[in-house]
């Protein structure tokens, strides 16, 4: 069991009271852990069963003075402080707090590697695709062409085909981008992203500032789309 499921066994107290064990789970419970706020909460508790009492015995209740309410909830947070002090009241809630602050780190850790796992697969995707759409591009002729079988090639002129290639280029390299950032934070960075003069040179750098996968996608589809049917 945890410190704070259990009756805390101190080495100079002993074994912590049932009444002192019961206000502990209640405070352990509450955003507000004020001792003072809480034996206000016990004393009028308190008053509230005596009243009960009394009209279920049909006896007369009467009402404490301001200065008798106030007695009580001195005496009560006097007790609940000694207590707190003997069996390490703050110690239990901080490992309290602090085991459900792990849950939530981990949980949220949980969530963030999944996310990065689908933007990873997806950015594979999207390299794919465009590399796939370059090697099309390469492989088509410049004029038109007819096969024996009466299908035609689609021709695309070499001004339109380098510039087609430079798009093309420049999206891979961007989903590429995200594969790089997903896998070790930071991007590819090249010296020359002309299409006329590719170094390919890289490192990395942790800087990452980006259009989103999403936001790259709803550019570039309709551009895409296009081509793809040009390429058929």
């Amino acid at each position: 069991m945890e410190i704070w499921e259990e009756r805390y066994n101190d080495e100079k107290y002993g074994l912590e009271t049932p009444v002192s064990f019961r206000h502990f789970s209640r405070l352990l419970m509450k955003n507000d852990r004020n001792l003072r706020k809480f034996a206000e909460e016990l004393v009028y508790e308190q008053i509230a069963d005596e009243k009960k009492e009394a009209l279920l015995k049909q006896k007369e209740y009467k009402n404490p003075t301001e200065k008798q309410i106030e007695s009580r909830i001195k005496k009560r947070y006097n007790s609940i402080c000694t207590n707190s002090s003997k069996f390490k009241y703050q110690m239990r809630f901080d490992a309290y707090d602090n085991h459900f602050k792990d849950l939530h780190i981990k949980n949220k850790e949980k969530e963030v590697i999944q996310w990065e796992s689908e933007q990873l697969t997806y950015a594979k995707q999207r390299c794919n695709y465009h590399n796939d759409t370059l090697q099309k591009l390469h492989e088509a002729p410049e004029n038109d062409q007819k096969l024996p079988d009466g299908t035609i090639i689609k021709g695309i002129n070499i001004d339109k085909k380098v510039d087609c290639e430079a798009e093309n280029q420049r999206a891979y390299d961007k989903s590429l981008d995200s594969v790089y950032k997903l896998l070790f934070g930071g991007i590819v960075k090249r010296e020359n992203h002309n299409h006329n003069e590719n170094k390919g040179e890289m490192n990395i750098n942790n800087k990452f500032n980006v259009k989103t996968l999403a936001e790259e996608e709803i550019e570039a589809d309709e551009y895409f789309k296009q081509l793809d049917e040009e390429l058929q």
